[in-house]
Formats: C-alpha cells, sequence, structure tokens
C-alpha cells in the first residue's frame, strides 16, 4: 500500500533503477467475493448493492426514473468500519457495533484495500473497481429485458475488440 501512494524503487534487468507506484484492478467472479473484499454484509442487508445505498425493498432496488440512490461514501463506511473496530476490545459495547453493522450493512473490519492509493483516499473508488464474470452476476437492478440488451451490448463490445 505505500508503495501506492509513494512509489517504490525497482532494478531493471538492465541495471536501470525506475520509480514505480503500483495500482491496483481487482477482479471477482460474484458479488459474494465482492462484498468480503470490502467488509460489506452479503444479501439480506438493508443495502445490497456494492456502489450505492439504494435499499433492498425499493422495488428490487430499482428507483423511480430520474431519482438515483446516491452512492456509498467510501470514507464514511471506512470511519465506521474503523470505529467498530476500535471498539471490539471495550466490553459492553457489542450493541453499538451491532447498530453501525446494522444501519449501513457493513462489517466492522475495515477492508486492506482501504488505505490503497485511490480506493480511500484521491477519487475513492473502492465500490466501484470490481469486475465481474457476467455469466455469474444477476443485475438486481435491470428488468430481465434489460439484462438481456445489457448482456447484448458486452458481446456486441467484446467482438468490436477482438
Amino acid at each position: 500500500m505505500l508503495a501506492s501512494h509513494f512509489g517504490a524503487d525497482m532494478t531493471l534487468p538492465d541495471g536501470v533503477v525506475v520509480n514505480i507506484s503500483p495500482r491496483l484492478i481487482l477482479y471477482v467472479s460474484d458479488k459474494p467475493e465482492e462484498r468480503d473484499v470490502a467488509c460489506l454484509k452479503r444479501h439480506g442487508r438493508a443495502y445490497d448493492c456494492t456502489p450505492c445505498m439504494a435499499r433492498s425493498t425499493s422495488r428490487g432496488g430499482r428507483l423511480s426514473r430520474g431519482n438515483s440512490p446516491k452512492k456509498r461514501n467510501v470514507l464514511k463506511t471506512v470511519k465506521l468500519q474503523l470505529k467498530g473496530a476500535r471498539m471490539r476490545g471495550i466490553r459492553g459495547d457489542g450493541v453499538v457495533i451491532n447498530a453501525i453493522e446494522t444501519a449501513n450493512s457493513i462489517h466492522c473490519v475495515v477492508p486492506a484495500l482501504a488505505g490503497w492509493a485511490g480506493l480511500g483516499s484521491g477519487p475513492l473508488l473502492l465500490y466501484q473497481i470490481f469486475g465481474f464474470d457476467r455469466l455469474h452476476v444477476r443485475c438486481t437492478f435491470l428488468s430481465s429485458f434489460d439484462y438481456f440488451l445489457l448482456l447484448l451490448a458486452c458481446d456486441c463490445a467484446r467482438r468490436h475488440l477482438e
């Protein structure tokens, strides 16, 4: 993580030393693994969507046209995870930890990725970086027809790039 913030020296085979700043591209094959990496609760919680705060009970997570759900706030979520993690050692704070976890659909464990440059700071992309295997993902925000069109567009884009 420190190398992603400050860079690290790397010696190339020809002896030249270059400063590199590694960046992370994350690929997970299914939603449960994605949520585990971000330390978010799995299905059946108030907010089942990773990148946004759409309520699970709002018509299958789909909102009326023009009303888009607010994005999940990386700094707020990670601060709450840190707060809960610090409270674990204090006797009697289990109720407070449970309230934090329930209200935000999170685990009070801090994701290691939260310290990576650009994920917990900078453009704050922690909840938007996940890649999906489209064969394993069921999109809850789209109707079946919309989802079919999305898959068709993905196939067209893939063929165009080949």
